[in-house]
């Protein structure tokens, strides 16, 4: 997807006037999504969070929908979170609420956050990585 941690960090320095870096900080330290927003940068991190969370989960409504290689699965499967656009405080809780907006052809059974978010998705793609190798 084009809208990611980074994309988001550019678009709202851009829109408040701020450097990336700076936005940076604040999405990965001291923004609160399950409370109102302090100041015009949180306000802007709030809307483009909320862009990210529906574009994401439609997306993924509509790949999902439109594949034909789905293994039927018996049991609900959980969804893993990781990177540092998971780390503000109630990240989880917003994406639990847009995903029931959303008609996906396979049960959830919970959401999570990994336990090391910043490392996780670098470590599953050298894991993938590794895996092609062989």
């Amino acid at each position: 997807m084009a809208k990611q941690g980074d994309c988001i960090d550019q678009m709202v320095g851009a829109s408040v006037g701020e450097p990336a870096t700076k936005t940076k900080t604040i999405k990965e330290g001291s923004l609160r999504l399950n409370r109102g927003p302090k100041n015009r940068t949180e306000a802007a991190l709030h809307i483009y969070y909320y862009d990210l969370l529906n574009s994401l989960l439609h997306s993924l409504q509509e790949v999902l929908h439109s594949s034909e290689k789905i293994p039927k699965i018996a049991k609900p499967i959980p969804i893993a979170l990781a990177g540092g656009t998971v780390l503000p405080s109630g990240f989880r809780e917003h994406f639990e609420k847009a995903l029931t907006n959303v008609n996906l052809p396979i049960e959830i059974s919970e959401v999570r956050i990994a336990e090391d978010p910043l490392n996780s998705t670098a470590k599953g793609a050298m894991v993938m990585a590794l895996s092609e190798e062989v």
